[in-house]
């Protein structure tokens, strides 16, 4: 199970809608009942339609964190876990927006030329209603069947509810944008989206403490955080 599971979590990173890099942020799991997709990217191109062509088994979808690369295809989806602290602080909604998102992420990774990025991204459809939303808390469990039980933990700090999902059948880490640069992402005082320096801290020592346990899979297209990436768990994610 575990060396499929890696393989068709290979196959969905690597689509055409990959070539955007982190305007693209998504991952998927398969256990043998359930799918998880984590995230759905900037809404380029038909995510469940790619989804579909790997396995036909029902599907959860959780997201890390509400940033418009991580949940502009949630149009496609009819529900998703998402923690409460992050819901009604970001832009999640409207085309233009996802649309100068992708294009800034894009530039940023050196991919601002990509027409995908102003061309693909559209509003969902009529058929396609507003998904439901389900709280993501700290600690709870999903079972995809088959032994593989995936464990969301809290990690504040890049936004007030984002979140990591931890799957030991390939003891792979799934950071959202927990472990980057943007850590404390320009929110001040005062502002909704505030995290303090001693509660992200705190997160990032949770993930340091399971260093030599788990691979990280982080999504942001970062010098640091691919860093991290290649070097866990030989050698500690900086803090």
């Amino acid at each position: 199970m575990a060396n499929q599971s890696a393989s068709l979590l290979w196959k969905l990173q690597r689509t055409p809608m990959k070539s955007t890099n982190s305007t693209a942020a998504r991952s998927s799991l398969v256990g043998a009942d359930k799918a998880m997709v984590i995230d759905t990217g900037s809404g380029i191109g038909d995510l469940r339609g790619v989804i579909a062509n790997i396995t036909d088994k029902p599907i959860v979808l959780v997201i890390t964190h509400a940033h418009g690369d991580h949940v502009g295809g949630l149009g496609w989806f009819d529900d998703y876990y998402m923690n409460k602290e992050d819901v009604g602080k970001y832009a999640m909604e409207g085309v233009d927006f996802r649309r100068q998102y992708a294009g800034f992420i894009a530039q940023r990774s050196g991919k601002g030329n990509t027409p995908i990025t102003s061309k693909r991204i559209s509003a969902p459809g009529p058929q396609m209603p507003t998904p439901v939303r389900h709280d993501l808390e700290d600690g709870q469990t999903f079972d995809l069947g088959g032994g593989r039980i995936v464990t969301a933990m809290r990690a504040p700090g890049h936004t007030p509810g984002s979140m990591v999902l931890i799957d030991p059948t390939t003891r792979i880490l799934f950071a959202g944008d927990a472990c980057n640069c943007n850590t404390l992402f320009g929110s001040l005082p005062g502002d909704p989206t505030f995290v303090s320096v001693e509660t992200a801290g705190k997160a990032l020592k949770d993930i340091y403490a399971l260093k030599g346990k788990m691979w990280i899979s982080a999504t942001t297209a970062t010098t640091t955080s691919a860093r991290w990436a290649r070097r866990w768990p030989t050698t500690s994610c900086p803090t």
